[in-house]
């Protein structure tokens, strides 16, 4: 079963517009197989395959919402989301990267906008699927202890740069993401050699 293949395309399938054409959530599952099989020196991917793909798709014009993790009814999601990035979080023990992830935006934001607005984001849809299940992913997301804590900072802290990646039209969550997966993998390579 390839249960790696599908937990990418339900990941793009929840993030994408609904009402985007269908070739633009096919081009970025194309995207997320040819950069998990082709990108990956070693062992490893170097770039989380579900954001490669929702990255190169919505450079195209593909909107990503969050839709699946927004939801009509917000408290009902953030249980669902939260039910779910659970049990993702139990099973993957990353508990240093999303712990680290979640302090650094909580402070950053306070410093910068609010305490009642760091506290908010923490119970929005988005912010628990992108923390949860998207961060802690095992093949791309940080190996050693200090790594990881390294990396949930430095993805949260390109998070809060919205404009490194908005004027490209890249999700900020996305694209951090994306920066965090290069350069924690370039830093691992480095103590490894």
């Amino acid at each position: 079963v390839p249960s790696a293949a599908i937990v990418t395309s339900l990941i793009i399938f929840l993030l994408a517009h609904p009402l985007a054409p269908l070739w633009q959530p096919i081009l970025a599952c194309a995207v997320a197989v040819i950069s998990k099989q082709f990108l990956r020196p070693g062992n490893h991917h170097i770039f989380n395959p579900a954001a490669s793909g929702l990255l190169a798709a919505s450079l195209l014009g593909l909107p990503i919402t969050w839709w699946g993790a927004i939801g009509g009814n917000p408290i009902y999601m953030a249980v669902l989301v939260l039910g779910a990035g659970f049990v993702v979080f139990r099973t993957l023990r990353q508990t240093a990267i999303v712990i680290t992830f979640i302090l650094t935006m909580t402070v950053v934001t306070s410093i910068t906008s609010s305490p009642a607005t760091a506290i908010s984001q923490l119970i929005v849809g988005p912010f628990l699927f992108f923390t949860l299940v998207m961060l802690p992913e095992p093949m791309t997301a940080a190996k050693s202890p200090k790594t990881k804590l390294i990396y949930g900072a430095l993805v949260a802290l390109l998070s809060l740069t919205h404009p490194l990646f908005t004027p490209f039209g890249i999700d900020p969550l996305i694209g951090a993401l994306l920066v965090g997966n290069g350069v924690i993998r370039f830093v691992e390579s480095r103590q490894n050699s």
